[in-house]
């Protein structure tokens, strides 16, 4: 073999040791690298669990009174949910669902974006600012919500990012928080859509028949005349409490 053959796999083979070496260097370093980060992190996670904890109380406050305002005024947010209310003052209205041959239908879609502007809207008002928390600088974002109605509980994930700032050192509290309220929501909406199916074939009719069959489901299904040509039909859930209460639903119809 000549000289310039046995220079050549010399360099090659000093190149393959430099470059064994590397990789176990870099094992190493890597390795040990995020173990540290991870150890570093869980004592910062450990001190921000008091504001993870209050977040989390806030979000399931709110995500409940979501439900509460959207069953008993349509769902107090701005701009309004519904084009038309039948108004007893000018915080409590009820939503028109059949209106004059116009019948307006609920959609999981309508149902579960309005109460997601609910709490991407009142989130905020309920941690007020984290004022509680001296001595530590939180920031926050806008949060986004969203709302997923099953059949025994109704679903709010949001996402929330709130940033600590405590003796130099930044965290990140959250940002997915959630929550699941029990519900019979989505077939309470899926009773509203038969009333208001009904008011459109023939608006003159109260199917009583069929409210009583609604009220041998756990429900108390009630509708009253109020002034103006308008019925107000309540559903009440007996079966799953809100807020230390049995479940409100209601909303109006008017006819000719």
């Amino acid at each position: 073999m000549k000289r310039g053959q046995l220079t050549l796999f010399s360099i090659l083979g000093i190149m393959l040791l430099l470059f064994v070496a590397l990789y176990f260097f870099a094992y190493v370093v890597l390795k040990e690298k995020p173990t540290e980060q991870a150890r570093e992190q869980l004592i910062e996670t450990a001190a921000d669990q008091p504001i993870k904890a209050f977040v989390d109380s806030c979000v399931a406050q709110t995500a409940r009174m979501a439900l509460f305002f959207f069953g008993f005024v349509g769902g107090d947010v701005e701009p309004p949910a519904y084009p038309t209310f039948f108004s007893y003052d000018t915080r409590y209205k009820i939503p028109y669902l059949y209106e004059l041959d116009k019948a307006f239908f609920l959609t999981p879609d309508f149902v579960q974006g309005t109460l997601g502007r609910y709490v991407e809207s009142k989130l905020r008002k309920c941690l007020g600012g984290f004022t509680q928390f001296a001595g530590v600088q939180i920031n926050d974002k806008q949060p986004k919500a969203k709302v997923t109605m099953l059949d025994t509980e109704v679903v709010f994930a949001v996402t929330y990012p709130v940033t600590v700032l405590r003796e130099g050192k930044k965290s990140l509290v959250g940002p997915e928080f959630s929550t699941r309220v029990p519900s019979r929501l989505k077939d309470m909406v899926r009773i509203t859509n038969d009333i208001v199916a009904q008011k459109q074939a023939d608006p003159t009719l109260i199917h009583w028949d069929y409210l009583t069959e609604v009220t041998n489901h756990d429900y108390n299904a009630t509708a009253y005349a109020e002034v103006d040509q308008t019925l107000i039909y309540r559903l009440i859930d007996t079966k799953y409490d809100l807020l230390g209460e049995p479940y409100i639903f209601q909303f109006a119809v008017k006819v000719q």
